[in-house]
């Protein structure tokens, strides 16, 4: 994610890497790329956090804990 912030933030570095006219539209493709991988991140963190949430309501609940 992060590289792809890289290339898409001013578009410099895109510049460098594909002919101008071509700029603009894999411009547009890496940045749906990467907010669709932010989401995909955002959704892990989320489900991995409520996993933790479980496991720690079920030790509280455990007699002997």
């Amino acid at each position: 994610m992060v590289s792809l912030d890289i290339l898409t933030h001013t578009g410099d570095i895109l510049r460098k890497l594909v002919r101008r006219d071509l700029v603009a539209p894999v411009q547009i493709y890496l940045s749906v790329a990467e907010d669709s991988l932010k989401i995909f991140a955002g959704s892990f963190f989320l489900v991995g956090f409520y996993d933790a949430l479980k496991i720690s309501k079920r030790m509280d609940t455990e007699p002997g804990n």
